[in-house]
């Protein structure tokens, strides 16, 4: 501490040799004490306290009651670590303190949170595993407080949910198996051609599939509009289809599908007005029918029943509705392949009879309808061969043995010359016994059947080719000179003319006339 004058000479120092400075003249005061800053503060005419260099100082001027201009100041200065002393002693006591306090919680809470959190840490791994999908899993309830409420209520969470899961499954699989129906139906019956096949398919699959009480198929008749029962599954099925059972448009849930082209469901169908109970399904509870549309046509209906009040439901219509649609395709595609195979049959048939006709009219007009080869000489044909009938008869290559009865063995082979399906001619050929045929032998025969068969039909094609043209050269000729004759007299003498040359004949007469003249 320090006490000075004005000019900070000290009258007290804690230092002896400095008590004085001014009196003493040792030269002691506050500015080689301190640097001037420390010394200027230090002699202010307020009071105050500031830290310089981890010095604090406090100060304040002291007035002299006895000589009123004469101030003295008195000031102090303790280092940082003096004055925090206490303070630092007090904040490590405290911090022991605190440490053994915060150990002996510790161990407190220790004990006491290994007692409360003992079933929460059940909870917890039940709740992981319950994460992980074991939903077998239960935490045990060992008490009536809170946490034994929040462990029964897990419980049930945990039995609630392991009951939609497994509604849910069962639903999976039940929609992920028609699904797989569906798509099976849809391979197979792009594969199927026949309208009768289809739709037996059809009715089976989905019987069999999801074992509906009932399920038919009408089409719609075209001539009168009429449902016609065309396939039906089970007795009654058979039944219903031998009757040739119909309905009207309107008529019943599947008369009005047909007419408004709209899919009905009835989930009950005694709630249904226009539902018509047939005699033979008297089990009928719910029914769902879906119409067969080709673009705004309607082709048919297909219909499904069930024994069970709310057995057919909003699924059933979407999956059904998707057969119906590919099955409507189908149907129509069966129809146009039947078309085109009538078609082509008629055209065969047609084929086969003008050629018939053909082939025909040229025995009548070639001078021989066959040839023989021997090893002397090739000449008409004269009598058959014995296995040239029975290839006629077969249209196929036969072959024939014949026993010696005094002559050498032979064996026979015919073919039929076909062409287009109809048989224009045989070729018979006969040789020993001890020549047996090979089968290259024979395939080479079946070979030349068919290109002599061709190049016979060609001939015939050429000769009739032949005929036409002459026939038209004679008209063209003929009509132009008839036509270069100005005068009738002249027209019908180069008319008999012309007709008795081009045609050979003995005679040839024109002769004018009404028919009431004649």
């Amino acid at each position: 501490s320090y006490l000075t004058d004005e000019d900070g000479y000290f009258f007290y120092h804690p230092e002896k040799a400095k008590r004085w400075s001014r009196q003493l003249e040792t030269g002691a005061r506050l500015a080689s004490q301190y640097n001037p800053q420390i010394a200027g503060a230090l002699l202010s005419s307020l009071e105050g306290t500031f830290i310089e260099k981890d010095i604090f100082f406090a100060h304040r001027p002291v007035p002299l009651s006895a000589r009123a201009n004469t101030t003295w100041y008195l000031a102090t200065a303790h280092s940082l670590t003096e004055i925090f002393a206490p303070v630092i002693k007090f904040i490590y006591i405290s911090i022991g303190v605190t440490v053994i306090l915060v150990i002996v919680a510790g161990l407190g809470a220790g004990l006491l949170g290994r007692a409360i959190a003992a079933p929460l840490v059940a909870l917890t791994e039940a709740a992981r595993h319950f994460a992980a999908g074991d939903f077998s899993v239960e935490v045990p309830v060992r008490s009536h407080d809170e946490v034994g409420q929040l462990a029964r209520a897990f419980n049930a969470m945990a039995g609630q949910i392991r009951q939609l899961v497994t509604a849910l499954e069962e639903r999976v699989q039940e929609r992920t198996h028609a699904l797989e129906t569906s798509a099976d139906i849809s391979r197979r019956l792009t594969t199927i051609l026949d309208i009768n096949e289809l739709l037996q398919y059809v009715v089976s699959s989905l019987q069999q599939a999801f074992g509906y009480y009932h399920v038919h198929i009408y089409l719609v008749d075209e001539a009168t509009g009429e449902l016609v029962m065309r396939e039906g599954s089970g007795t009654v099925g058979r039944q219903l289809k031998a009757a040739g059972h119909k309905l009207q448009p309107g008529q019943g849930i599947v008369g009005t599908v047909a007419s408004k082209g709209r899919a009905f469901l009835a989930e009950n169908v005694d709630e249904v007005p226009q539902f018509f109970r047939n005699p033979l399904l008297p089990k009928t509870q719910s029914e769902l029918a879906v119409p067969l549309r080709k673009g705004e046509t309607v082709l048919g209906v297909l219909d499904i029943q069930s024994d069970e009040k709310g057995g057919l439901n909003r699924d059933d219509l979407v999956l059904t509705q998707s057969i119906a649609d590919q099955l409507a395709v189908a149907i129509d595609n069966a129809r146009l392949f039947e078309e085109a195979q009538t078609a082509v049959q008629q055209v065969e048939s047609l084929n086969r009879r003008l050629t018939h006709e053909a082939w025909v009219n040229i025995r009548r007009k070639v001078e021989t309808d066959g040839y023989t080869f021997t090893p002397t000489q090739t000449a008409p044909a004269a009598d058959w061969l014995p296995a040239m009938r029975q290839a006629v008869r077969q249209k196929k290559l036969v072959q024939y043995s014949q026993k010696g009865n005094g002559q050498v063995a032979a064996t026979d082979i015919a073919l039929p010359l076909t062409l287009r399906g109809e048989v224009i001619g045989v070729i018979g050929i006969e040789r020993p016994a001890d020549r047996p045929w090979l089968e290259d032998e024979l395939n080479a025969v079946q070979n030349l059947g068919e290109q002599i068969a061709l190049a016979l039909d060609t001939a015939r094609l050429a000769r009739e080719t032949e005929k036409a043209a002459w026939r038209d050269r004679v008209v063209s000729e003929t009509t132009a000179r008839v036509w270069s004759s100005a005068e009738i007299e002249a027209v019908m003498r180069t008319a008999v003319a012309q007709l008795g040359e081009r045609l050979g004949a003995s005679e040839v007469v024109i002769q004018l006339g009404t028919a009431e003249e004649e």
